[in-house]
């Protein structure tokens, strides 16, 4: 039995110095007590992936957790998809076909395919803007889920979405806009066996954009010996089930204190802003405007 968790954020992009070396820590510590074989740093495209990944490597150093190179991307039309490689050489070249807003989602399987990588389409349904179904409706998911290697059959984000669900104002004071929202959070927790059924292979990832977020990760029933060939094993769409973390044990999710949602809340806003902006400078610049 291998464990996976096929996204990951380390978080530290444009951080003070104090603020990188005390995440880093609570990474390398987060890493010691859940003790996964696998975790992939998936940083956003627009927030130094290559970066993220080689501190990464360093905290991971002296652990058996290998760090695999990735990064999710995010497409012209706004929607998040995962690409994950082999080694450094590959991520490098990779990464030069998915600079933010200048590809297609469309084109996703032809870029896998010629950078040599694997793609995920992340959070589907996420009530946020970066799902292919907020972009492109559900038929869109239809048409992409052939192209892909993977869709994301839980991302822990979902966790903290239904959670915030119970205590945002606005949602409260709106119950169809709530009702629509929690079933979003809900799918994007866990994605209807329809969709799965439909895909080549599903993942079981945590999204934690805080170390102590990795609650729930993939597990596969892969000899301990192909480790070494985790790559060409991804390649092959095994079967995960769910890998409850010994964070998870650790935490009470519904009785954990709004802090904790909070702060994810609060960097998955932060980064929508921001990736807004770039949007809108990419647009003004295509256009000469």
């Amino acid at each position: 039995m291998l464990t996976f968790d096929l996204h990951y954020h380390t978080n530290i992009y444009m951080t003070r110095q104090a603020t990188r070396k005390k995440r880093l820590s609570r990474h390398l510590e987060i890493m010691k007590l859940n003790q996964l074989d696998f975790v992939a740093s998936t940083e956003h495209g627009y927030k130094a992936p290559l970066d993220a990944w080689l501190f990464l490597v360093d905290v991971a150093n002296d652990l058996p957790t290998h760090i695999i190179p990735g990064v999710e991307a995010v497409s012209k039309e706004g929607v998040d998809i995962i690409f994950l490689y082999r080694n450094e050489a590959d991520f490098r070249n990779g990464l030069k076909s998915l600079e933010p807003f200048h590809w297609s989602v469309w084109d996703m399987k032809h870029i896998a395919d010629a950078t040599n990588a694997i793609s995920i389409i992340a959070h589907p349904f996420t009530p946020g803007t970066s799902g292919i179904v907020t972009q492109a409706g559900v038929a869109g998911l239809r048409r992409l889920l052939p192209d892909a290697d993977y869709v994301e059959a839980h991302n822990g984000s979902g966790l903290f979405l239904m959670r915030s669900a119970e205590t945002n104002p606005t949602l409260a004071a709106n119950r169809t806009l709530k009702k629509v929202y929690q079933q979003k959070a809900r799918f994007t927790a866990d994605l209807p066996r329809q969709f799965q059924a439909d895909a080549k292979g599903a993942t079981i990832s945590s999204d934690a954009h805080f170390p102590e977020h990795q609650l729930i990760v993939g597990a596969t029933d892969v000899d301990e010996s192909q480790r070494g060939n985790w790559f060409d094993v991804l390649k092959q769409r095994p079967e995960f089930v769910r890998h409850l973390t010994t964070r998870y044990h650790e935490c009470d999710l519904s009785r954990s204190k709004d802090r904790k949602t909070l702060a994810m809340m609060q960097c998955i806003l932060g980064e929508a802003i921001y990736k807004k902006r770039l949007k809108t400078l990419y647009k003004f610049k295509r256009t000469g405007s």
